[in-house]
C-alpha cells in the first residue's frame, strides 16, 4: 500500500510524491536552519546596541 489519505482529502498517492514530500520537508527545514538564527542574531544586536546606549 502506497497511499495515504488526510481526512481534509490530501492524497499522497505514488513513490514519486514520497520522494518530493520529503524534499519538500528537507528543503525547508534547511533554509529555516540557515536563515533563522540570522534573524534571532540581528535582533539580539539591535538589543544589545541600545542597551549599550539608552539615551540614543
Amino acid at each position: 500500500m502506497d497511499r495515504l489519505t488526510v481526512t481534509g482529502g490530501l492524497t499522497i498517492e505514488g513513490w514519486q510524491s514520497w520522494i518530493l514530500a520529503a524534499l519538500v520537508v528537507w528543503l525547508s527545514t534547511a533554509v529555516a536552519t540557515l536563515l533563522l538564527p540570522l534573524v534571532f542574531l540581528r535582533e539580539a544586536m539591535d538589543n544589545r546596541g541600545e542597551a549599550a546606549h539608552p539615551n540614543s
